[in-house]
């Protein structure tokens, strides 16, 4: 319960910062531009210790390279700000989101928040 106020708090501070935006998506031309080589045309389902889900999907328009993070009833929108072949980083407003192959870490301040990719 202590995970899913946290979850739910660190994204609700992060939407408040957050202007509103367009919520229309171009498809991407290469389903494929990020390090990771995660198919970017399908979301994708992390869980936190506690089973809470967290739902994730990339988009990539006009050279913009964001990821959408859904928990809790709400939307928070990621930029990129760094990656690599292990591991990608976005960022705004304070919430950073860490994405490795497996693994999903948002953290905002001190708090850390580590998520888990849902096998299917």
């Amino acid at each position: 319960m202590k995970k899913t106020l946290l979850v739910a708090s660190i994204l609700g501070l992060s939407l408040i910062a957050c202007k509103k935006e367009n919520n229309s998506t171009t498809p991407a031309a290469d389903p494929e531009l990020n390090s990771l080589k995660m198919d970017e045309s399908r979301s994708y389902t992390y869980l936190a210790s506690n089973s809470d889900r967290v739902n994730l999907s990339f988009q990539n328009a006009g050279g913009s390279h964001t990821i959408t993070i859904k928990a809790n009833n709400m939307k928070y929108v990621l930029d990129k700000k760094d990656g690599d072949q292990d591991s990608e980083v976005y960022e705004r407003n304070g919430v950073q989101a860490k994405i490795k192959k497996d693994s999903l870490i948002i953290t905002q301040d001190d708090n850390v928040i580590p998520l888990v990719l849902e096998k299917y």
